[in-house]
């Protein structure tokens, strides 16, 4: 593959998309991000055949390529048969403030110094499932869009607003003053976070995997609740909890919402 350069793709992996859903939904929802489509030569299933489709209505150029270079392409990593060049990444359709002013009763996701990419992925997926308007991460030692997050993300990454910020403090003193209350899950806290009102405006906050919520996150949460377990175990993988976090924050406002149209 001496017309692309292998070595150069590797330099450059942040801007490489795999996996069939990451790709599909990225064509779906930004084609114009694309340089190109590799796509293994001896693939022939129905998933390759939909890239392939899609690519070619949205006028995406596809180059077919064996399995091996596909693989040096993407470092081992598990691509499915296709990997996609990027010329840019997903532009933000809006700001956080706007998002904000503009919804009636947001619901934010905000992780403080969440790290691994796979948990970064897999908190766009709930995001997504259960109605988060958009996330919010520091920019430093915190996960980014990488191409192993967009593969985990299975095309939500597309879908959720996703804000990188400069100074997390800062950008939630300006949730916080927008009357967004500021709660933060903690398995160390008190409230069973079934027992605390989710229904409003709602940011909710977790830290990163190993050293959970930072001081200055701290000072600014309203309250702190945490999940429920039964069992031996004493914490849950971060994705996991947020899902659960919240499912419970839509379970609170699908329930208002119904009551409030029954009445």
């Amino acid at each position: 593959m001496i017309e692309i350069g292998l070595e150069k793709l590797r330099m450059e992996n942040a801007k490489l998309i795999y996996g069939y859903h990451a790709i599909l939904s990225r064509l779906q929802e930004s084609p114009e991000t694309f340089k190109k489509i590799l796509v293994d030569k001896s693939k022939g299933s129905r998933r390759a055949l939909d890239i392939i489709h899609f690519a070619q209505q949205k006028n995406v150029e596809i180059e077919w390529m064996s399995s091996h270079n596909l693989d040096l392409t993407t470092a081992g990593a598990k691509h499915q048969g296709a990997v996609g060049l990027l010329a840019s990444g997903i532009g933000q359709k809006s700001d956080l403030q706007s998002i904000i002013s503009g919804t009636k009763k947001p619901l934010l996701l905000v992780l403080d110094g969440v790290t691994d990419s796979r948990n970064l992925g897999a908190c766009f997926r709930v995001s997504e499932a259960f109605g988060v308007n958009a996330i919010v991460t520091p920019k430093d030692r915190a996960a980014s869009l990488t191409p192993g997050t967009l593969k985990v993300a299975s095309g939500s990454a597309e879908r959720v607003n996703f804000f990188q910020v400069t100074n997390l403090s800062r950008t939630l003193r300006q949730i916080k003053s927008s009357g967004i209350k500021l709660v933060g899950v903690s398995q160390t806290a008190p409230t069973n976070i079934s027992k605390v009102n989710l229904r409003g405006k709602i940011a909710l906050v977790f830290g990163g995997e190993e050293k959970g919520l930072r001081r200055l996150t701290k000072e600014l949460c309203s309250e702190f609740v945490s999940i429920p377990m039964l069992g031996q175990i004493e914490s849950l993988n971060l994705s996991v909890a947020a899902g659960v976090a919240l499912y419970e924050a839509m379970a609170q406002r699908n329930f208002n919402e119904g009551s409030e149209k029954a009445n």
